[in-house]
């Protein structure tokens, strides 16, 4: 879905579940846990072939790490389901994406190096498609308790449609039930806009990156333009509350005077509270 509000799409989405055989046992009330494909399929913007595998075969990697809402925060979600999944069936993941505009895309097969954290490409094919096409697929069997999870998972899909009815959502359950939630709305919202973070809400490895990053030559100007709601008058009062000169370069603060500047943060008591 943030692949597709990303392109400004309306998002198509077909999740497909299916069982690896038939349970042999009549008494669904004793089934465990048994194997499964998941096969999810978007038209979003698609992966660059230089970032499929990291995206989706290293932990914490991901392009979110940004100050805006979206879904996901860490580059966590899918890359934990494809582990467990690898974990539970010991098979390859299977990823089909392409981009609009080119004539070609790329399918990937890689299993995950779990120790060092790192992808292994098994297979890997360059497919031909039309420049209008785009959007991802990704493939892999894991186990899982139907039986329990059903109500669960069904409730997802219902409260996804309700939150984001601009979108069309397509389940096909281990059962062949189809479950469809057309859109309502063929508006997307306008992409959330990525704010600045408070004065109090940050650490010190966050701090020097933000100075590493930085194109401000001054303290002053760093702190007002990299922060929310700090003015030229609150800027001045706290760098003279922690004895440093407005006209001094962020990038040339020690290490000692990093974390006294960002305990003060925490403590001052006229930074406004934050907007939104």
């Amino acid at each position: 879905l943030d692949a597709c509000e990303d392109a400004q799409v309306l998002p198509e989405v077909t999740v497909l579940l299916k069982r690896e055989e038939e349970p042999l046992s009549t008494d669904m009330l004793s089934q465990g846990p048994e194997t499964f494909e998941l096969i999810v399929k978007d038209n979003g913007t698609g992966i660059p072939r230089d970032t499929i595998p990291l995206l989706l075969g290293k932990m914490l990697t991901g392009t979110k790490f940004t100050h805006k809402q979206s879904r996901g925060t860490f580059g966590l979600g899918g890359s934990l389901a494809l582990l467990y999944g690898q974990v539970t069936t010991q098979r390859p993941i299977e990823i089909v994406t392409g981009q609009k505009g080119l004539d070609h895309g790329h399918r990937i097969k890689m299993r995950l190096d779990i120790e060092n954290n790192t992808p292994i490409i098994i297979e890997e094919e360059r497919i031909p498609k039309s420049e209008s096409e785009h959007g991802t697929m990704v493939s892999f069997w894991s186990q899982g308790d139907w039986i329990r999870s059903k109500r669960r998972i069904l409730d997802y899909f219902a409260h996804t449609a309700i939150i984001v009815p601009y979108a069309s959502l397509f389940f096909e359950t281990p059962d062949d039930e189809v479950i469809k939630y057309d859109r309502v709305i063929e508006v997307v919202p306008k992409p959330s806009i990525e704010s600045k973070p408070h004065p109090r809400g940050i650490d010190v490895e966050m701090l020097k990156s933000m100075i590493a990053s930085t194109r401000k030559r001054t303290l002053k100007s760093f702190l007002m333009g990299s922060f929310q709601r700090v003015g030229e008058t609150i800027a001045e009062e706290f760098l003279a509350s922690v004895e440093l000169q407005p006209d001094r370069v962020p990038e040339s603060l020690e290490q000692e005077e990093l974390v006294i500047m960002m305990n003060a943060m925490e403590r001052y008591k006229r930074f406004l509270p934050p907007s939104g």
